[in-house]
């Protein structure tokens, strides 16, 4: 992260005057996105639980269960670098250049379908 901003600078005084988006990306995303679709699994059977419990019935086993993906290979995307960069191409302080890193979010969505069970208060 630190040489970024130099190789922009450099880029910009090399002669370079379009610069669209940076992405981020992590070596720890398919790791983290495991993790995630744990979770999701976790809190769909959480829910599940208590409806049908509401419900008087027990929750059965799983009937069907998809992954709702989401997956983009450039998962953070700095847009408004954009629109700063097109601005100030040409009078860039290219000394002065500096990149904040990015924060990456890691989501997973599924539906998780669960058979119901008669429970001890079903009618």
């Amino acid at each position: 992260m630190d040489q970024v901003g130099g190789i922009l600078a450099q880029s910009v005084s090399a002669g370079i005057n379009n610069i669209q988006s940076i992405s981020y990306l992590s070596s720890k995303y398919d790791e983290s996105y495991q993790e995630a679709l744990s979770l999701a699994i976790a809190a769909a059977r959480t829910k599940a639980e208590g409806m049908a419990q509401a419900a008087g019935c027990q929750l059965g086993e799983i009937s069907a269960l998809n992954e709702q993906s989401t997956y983009s290979e450039a998962r953070y995307t700095d847009n408004a670098l954009a629109e700063k960069t097109s601005m100030r191409a040409a009078s860039m302080d290219t000394a002065n250049v500096t990149i904040m890193p990015g924060e990456l979010e890691v989501e997973a969505s599924v539906i998780v379908e669960y058979g119901l069970l008669p429970g001890s208060g079903a009618q």
